[in-house]
């Protein structure tokens, strides 16, 4: 029972370290040949947006809303990943990553 009492602590702390590797974990993306780019943190969630000032001055909005919705998704994509990455690569227990999703 000790031993899994200190497993468990163990368990706990590592957790801790993960969570905060994961924060620090950013990727960026872009769309439209640069035109918009994208970053996000480790979790998914989008850090900055970048438009390039070319893009604001065409006409076909429905285009640039299409290009933000694609970095953004492509950002997301790729910092989860590396998130992943990281936690397996941390934790050496199999299908531990998905406890964060």
């Amino acid at each position: 029972m000790s031993d899994m009492m200190k497993n468990l602590g163990n368990l706990k702390q590592q957790m801790g370290q993960l969570k905060e590797t994961v924060e620090k974990i950013t990727a960026e993306a872009d769309a439209g040949g640069g035109m918009v780019k994208a970053v996000a943190n480790g979790e998914g969630r989008l850090i900055s947006l970048k438009l390039d000032p070319k893009l604001m001055n065409e006409k076909d909005r429905e285009m640039a809303e299409d290009l933000i919705v694609t970095a953004i998704n492509k950002a997301a994509d790729k910092a989860r990943k590396q998130a992943e990455k990281e936690m397996k690569s941390l934790m050496g227990i199999p299908g531990m990553d998905k406890l964060f999703r």
